[in-house]
């Protein structure tokens, strides 16, 4: 792996860990389960070596949450939360348990939410719909402390960090 990205996964700055499951893709696939293009792995069993990499590494000592977003949920016929996380754990049993042993292990957050940039017509049109954008947004400043910071045009900045 390439020595700057070592370097910021091992750094002690606060991390929140996303996964985004491409419901569209798993939909398109099944019955194989998830399985993409990439091969003959799943999204789940890359996302299991991610985690399983972080956690080897000490990566997790300095992850304050795990998130799994279930992209372009609007193409389930059920599109509640509900629908979203039975979803999880019927087809991404393990993810979801890998995920929960996490959180016991390492005392972070473990989120499932589901997203949707919009709606998207056949004629290349798109509304934005901001509703799981927001939340995942409030979800995250919630948690992770928000820093103002001039940058070099003197103008302010957001900045999310570690206390």
């Amino acid at each position: 792996m390439p020595a700057n990205f070592v370097q910021y996964m091992l750094h002690e700055n606060s991390k929140v860990l996303m996964l985004a499951v491409d419901y569209k893709l798993h939909a398109t696939n099944s019955p194989s389960h998830a399985y993409t293009s990439y091969g003959d792995t799943s999204q789940e069993s890359q996302f299991d070596y991610i985690i399983r990499f972080m956690d080897k590494e000490g990566t997790l000592n300095y992850t304050k949450a795990i998130c799994i977003l279930i992209t372009k949920w609007d193409m389930s016929p059920d599109q509640s939360e509900e629908a979203a996380i039975r979803f999880l754990e019927s087809e991404y049993l393990g993810l979801f348990n890998l995920c929960q042993e996490m959180q016991a292990k390492y005392n972070l957050r473990f989120e499932i939410y589901r997203y949707s940039l919009g709606k998207f017509g056949r004629r290349n049109s798109y509304v934005y719909v901001p509703r799981d954008s927001e939340t995942i947004y409030n979800w995250l400043c919630s948690f992770m402390p928000v820093q103002k910071e001039r940058n070099s045009k003197n103008t302010w900045l957001g900045k999310m960090f570690k206390k």
